[in-house]
C-alpha cells in the first residue's frame, strides 16, 4: 500500500491543514464544473453520507458559476499592462511570459483563484537551459507554511501531485522546498526525479513560491462566487423537486365513475367503451406550478444580482456600443474586477521580482532587470478594453471637435475684423 509524506513524522503537523485546504479547494471546484452535487469522495463517512442523500435528490438544473469564473479570466488580466513607472520592463516581462506559455498559465492561474479563491504562482528554472518559467499551482496541490505569524516569507513549502507507475497504481509525488535545502519523495520514500538526488541543496536561497488569495478577511481564500452558493443550493433544490413533481404527473391519472373495471371496453388502441351513464375525468395534480415557479424565478435573480459578472448577458446583441458605455452598463461588475486584480496584479508583479532574483542566479542578465521593487501593473487599466471601431470613432469625434473649435475662432476673427478690433472679446 503506498504511503504519504504525512504518515512521515516530520510532515504529520501539516496533514490536517493540507487536507483542510484540499477538501475546500475540491468543494469549490465541484461547483465550478457544475458538479457540486455529485457524490463526494472525500470527508467523514457521515459527511459522506449526508452529502450523497442532497446529491442523490438534486440535480444541477441551474449552473452560472462557471460564466462568472470565465468572464472573471477574460477581464482580470487587462492585457497585464505595467504601470507607466514600471514601463521599462515590459520586454523583459514579454520574454519571460513566452518562455513561460503565459497566455495558457496566465489564465491557469486567474481561474484558479477565481474558482476556488487562491492559487500560487512557482517560479521553476533550468540551469542547463538557462530558462525560466512561470507555473500555476492550484491550492489543493501545495501547502505553504510561512517563516512566522507576523512574516509572511514561505519558509516551507509542499508541492504534491499524483502520477501513476509502471502497474497504472496512482503515485504521490511530493516535492519539499525549504530556503536551503529541495528534497523530493515517491509514496513517502526519498526519491530523486529527473536524474536528481533526493536532496540537494537551494541554490536560490529562499522558496520560489508566490501566493495569491482573494482574501475576504478570515485569512483563506475565497471563490467569485462564494456568495452565490447558498441560494444557488435552494435554486437548484427546488428546481429539482418541480422537475421531479413533473416527470411524476406527465400523464394524467383517470377516474371512472359509475362503471365497474369489468365494464370497461377497449377496441383498438385509441375507443373505449363506456356503460351508459359512466364518465371518465383526468385527475391532475393539485400544484400551484406557477406560484412554485416564480419562487423559483426570485432565488434566481438573487444569484444572478449576485455574480455582476453575469450583466454583461444584457448587452449581448446590442450593436455599437462603446467601451465606456459598457463599463457604465456594468459598473457592479467593473468594481469587482478591479477589486479582484489587486491581489493578483500583486502577486504577479512578486512572482516577476522572484524571477528576476532567479535570473541573476543562472546568468540572465536580460531578465534580471526585473528584480524592481518599483515593477507594478497599471491599476487603472481599462477592464473593458476598447475595440477598433470604438478608438476610431474617439478619434473621429476629437478631430471634429477641434475642427469645430478652429472654425468657430477663425469666425471669432473675421467679425472682430469686421468691427475694427484687433482680437475677438474674451
Amino acid at each position: 500500500m503506498s504511503k504519504s509524506i504525512f504518515d512521515l513524522d516530520e510532515f504529520k503537523p501539516y496533514a490536517r491543514q493540507f487536507m483542510a485546504r484540499r477538501s475546500r479547494a475540491a468543494r469549490y471546484w465541484r461547483y465550478y464544473k457544475a458538479e457540486a452535487y455529485n457524490n463526494p469522495q472525500n470527508g467523514s463517512p457521515m459527511g459522506q453520507f449526508v452529502l450523497s442523500r442532497i446529491a442523490d435528490a438534486t440535480r444541477p438544473l441551474f449552473t452560472p458559476l462557471a460564466r462568472a469564473v470565465n468572464l472573471d479570466v477574460a477581464l482580470i488580466p487587462g492585457g497585464w499592462q505595467l504601470a507607466a513607472t514600471a514601463s521599462q520592463h515590459q520586454d523583459a516581462m514579454d520574454v519571460l511570459f513566452r518562455e513561460s506559455a503565459w497566455p495558457v498559465e496566465g489564465d491557469l492561474f486567474v481561474k484558479y483563484v477565481a474558482s476556488m479563491g487562491e492559487a500560487a504562482l512557482y517560479i521553476s528554472d533550468e540551469r542547463v537551459s538557462k530558462r525560466l518559467r512561470l507555473q500555476s499551482l492550484r491550492p489543493d496541490a501545495y501547502l505553504v507554511v510561512p517563516a512566522g505569524r507576523y512574516d509572511p516569507t514561505p519558509a516551507l513549502a509542499i508541492l504534491l501531485t499524483a502520477g501513476t507507475d509502471e502497474k497504472g497504481d496512482v503515485t504521490e509525488e511530493a516535492t519539499i522546498l525549504q530556503p536551503n535545502l529541495v528534497r523530493t519523495y515517491v509514496n513517502g520514500e526519498p526519491k530523486g526525479v529527473d536524474g536528481r538526488s533526493p536532496q540537494y541543496t537551494n541554490a536560490l536561497g529562499f522558496v520560489p513560491i508566490v501566493e495569491c488569495k482573494n482574501d475576504p478577511g478570515d485569512g483563506a481564500g475565497e471563490p467569485t462566487f462564494d456568495d452565490a452558493i447558498a441560494s444557488l443550493n435552494q435554486v437548484n433544490i427546488q428546481a429539482t423537486h418541480l422537475a421531479n413533481i413533473i416527470q411524476k404527473h406527465v400523464e394524467p391519472q383517470w377516474a371512472a365513475f359509475g362503471a365497474e373495471a369489468g365494464d370497461l371496453q377497449k377496441s383498438g388502441d385509441l375507443v373505449w367503451f363506456f356503460p351508459e351513464g359512466s364518465d371518465v375525468k383526468a385527475v391532475l395534480a393539485a400544484v400551484d406550478f406557477d406560484g412554485v415557479l416564480k419562487f423559483i424565478q426570485e432565488i434566481k435573480s438573487e444569484v444572478k444580482d449576485s455574480l455582476p459578472e453575469l450583466s454583461l448577458s444584457k448587452l449581448v446583441g446590442v450593436e455599437r456600443v462603446a467601451a465606456a458605455t459598457i463599463e457604465l452598463q456594468m459598473a457592479e461588475a467593473v468594481f469587482k474586477i478591479r477589486r479582484m486584480r489587486k491581489p493578483v496584479d500583486l502577486a504577479v508583479a512578486d512572482a516577476l521580482r522572484l524571477a528576476g532574483r532567479v535570473a541573476a542566479d543562472i546568468g540572465r542578465p536580460d531578465l534580471a532587470a526585473l528584480n524592481d521593487p518599483t515593477l507594478a501593473f497599471d491599476a487603472d487599466r481599462p477592464v473593458i478594453g476598447m475595440d477598433a471601431l470604438t478608438r476610431l470613432q474617439i478619434e473621429s469625434a476629437s478631430q471634429t471637435t477641434a475642427m469645430s473649435r478652429l472654425a468657430f475662432e477663425r469666425e471669432q476673427m473675421l467679425i472682430a475684423g469686421q468691427q475694427g478690433k484687433e482680437t475677438p472679446d474674451a
